[in-house]
């Protein structure tokens, strides 16, 4: 049910100790606002477009997609839920 690009991001971060996926949470969750997504992540807004580009080659979503932005909020709805 949940979008594949989050349970890529999800073993990637495994694998090489980062935080992809809570990059692309937070990132949804400000609104998709940069400089807010980057100020709650305690980064630069450059280190922080440099996660949502290696994001957006790990897993070749396209957030100006409206159906694959609501498919990846809904799934980390489901997921939330899932983990609480």
């Amino acid at each position: 049910i949940c979008h594949l690009a989050i349970m890529k991001l999800r073993d990637y971060d495994k694998k090489h100790n980062t935080e992809l996926d809570k990059t692309l949470r937070t990132y949804i969750q400000s609104q998709y606002n940069a400089s807010a997504c980057a100020r709650l992540l305690y980064i630069n807004r450059s280190s922080f477009l440099k996660r949502m580009k290696r994001i957006e080659q790990l897993t070749k979503i396209d957030l100006a997609n409206f159906k694959e932005r609501l498919y990846i909020e809904i799934s980390y709805v489901i997921i939330e839920k899932k983990e609480s």
